[in-house]
């Protein structure tokens, strides 16, 4: 699930058959190599890129200078640490039990663009056991690489996800997200504000209506 660079966890496997598949991919893959891989743009020895530099200085030995690939190496831990730490401290809001105020004032008349137009079976009191912990596998399955229960990731967290969003703008989203990201004002606007685009898992509405279950159930 942008509710949501694309988002994806998974292939829906409704329609996947199982042991001739794994069986074709072991006979078709190719063993690992030493050699090194076949360029993938025939081209590329005359692309030298769009940017300041036209030349390399000092250009390459023929060996890699020891004391300049340490320098190197140190730049390249401390942004990647300093990113990871950034990305865990920054980007990801700590965990809240409350909602956040809804971004959009009249989100409560927007059902999104889709197949569902009532939510069947209609949501109770309380949340289904049972349908929710279908719909957290389905969630760990597909949705994980983007979204996190409590935490922002590529995707919001699904936290409070129903305090400012219909159950079926959700099931929508799920179940067609290259309409609703061209045509729905809130998807719009998320596309924008994460700069990354879900991918449509090609889950069914009973699988749709599993997940929005398990949704209900993040406090």
């Amino acid at each position: 699930m942008a509710l949501l660079t694309a988002c994806g966890g998974g292939t829906n496997n409704n329609n996947t058959t199982t042991d001739s598949t794994t069986q074709e991919a072991t006979t078709t893959t190719p063993a690992p190599s030493n050699s090194a891989p076949e360029p993938d743009f025939p081209d590329w020895q005359n692309n030298k890129g769009i940017g300041p530099v036209k030349t390399i200085t000092p250009p390459l030995a023929d060996t890699p200078d020891a004391a300049m690939a340490a320098k190197g190496e140190e730049t390249f831990n401390t942004t990647t640490d300093s990113t990871t730490q950034e990305e865990a401290t920054t980007t990801a809001p700590a965990a809240s039990s409350s909602a956040p105020e809804p971004d959009f004032p009249d989100w409560q008349n927007n059902k999104g663009i889709g197949p569902v137009k009532t939510i069947n079976p209609p949501l109770a009191d309380t949340p289904d056991a049972a349908m929710a912990a279908k719909g957290e596998e389905t969630f760990n399955t597909y949705c994980t690489v983007c979204h996190r229960p409590k935490k922002r990731l590529t995707g919001p967290a699904m936290i409070g996800l129903l305090d400012r969003r219909t159950p079926e703008w959700v099931m929508n989203m799920i179940l067609n997200p290259d309409v609703m990201e061209k045509q729905d004002p809130i998807a719009k606007k998320l596309v924008e504000e994460y700069n990354t685009l879900m991918l449509n898992q090609r889950l069914n509405e009973q699988q749709a209506r599993e997940v929005l279950e398990y949704i209900r159930t993040i406090k």
